[in-house]
């Protein structure tokens, strides 16, 4: 590791990349296997993160999304002011960070489709009924209604970024199925049997 960094969490890509990140979400990146290191601090936070915030191992609290030519780069079980979302370019080393459109406490997926990436922040399973929508070149996201709250599951049945279907729960145990074929911006009710979630 660089000198003095301790690391929080690590990830290796390549041969010979590392992606390193301390408490305070200084990303430190690595061609060489470790030799030398380029940092970035643009988004690290004022403060490290609050440990005692969640009950868990303070280590591994950011979590790493790759896509083909690079990895999104954000914590976990933090509190929402805490939430950083960074993109770096494998080839070059570059950063790039992103702002959500509004706090949320956790990112629990992304997918990366032809036309941009998708963001499903975790407290849509509860409470939030929007995903969020990055197009292919931009930065700026674009929020996307889900057509009701507690949806524990979202599929992709290809990579067009175009259809979408969700897995949701409605009281007394049943499930309804949505799907969207414009990127979410319009959802029509499914049967189980056409969507992804078949049991």
């Amino acid at each position: 590791m660089p000198s003095g960094v301790a690391a929080n969490s690590l990830f290796a890509f390549s041969d010979t990349g590392l992606t390193a990140v301390d408490h305070s979400m200084n990303i430190y990146t690595s061609f060489d296997s470790g030799t030398t290191w380029k940092k970035f601090d643009k988004a690290a936070l004022p403060l490290p993160l609050d440990t005692t915030y969640w009950e868990a191992d303070p280590k591994n609290r950011f979590n790493f999304y790759t896509t083909i030519n690079g990895l999104y780069i954000f914590p976990v079980e933090v509190k929402p002011e805490q939430i950083r979302l960074v993109y770096m370019d494998y080839r070059t080393a570059t950063h790039r960070q992103f702002n959500l459109p509004e706090p949320v406490e956790n990112i629990s997926r992304i997918f990366e489709t032809n036309t941009g990436v998708y963001f499903w922040p975790r407290s849509s399973g509860l409470s939030s009924a929007k995903i969020y929508f990055l197009p292919k070149g931009k930065d700026t996201f674009e929020s996307r209604e889900l057509p009701q709250f507690l949806c524990q599951e979202i599929g992709y049945p290809d990579n067009s970024g175009n259809r979408l279907q969700l897995n949701c729960q409605v009281p007394f145990g049943t499930k309804k199925y949505w799907e969207s074929k414009d990127g979410g911006l319009k959802w029509a009710e499914i049967q189980e049997a056409n969507s992804l979630f078949k049991k």
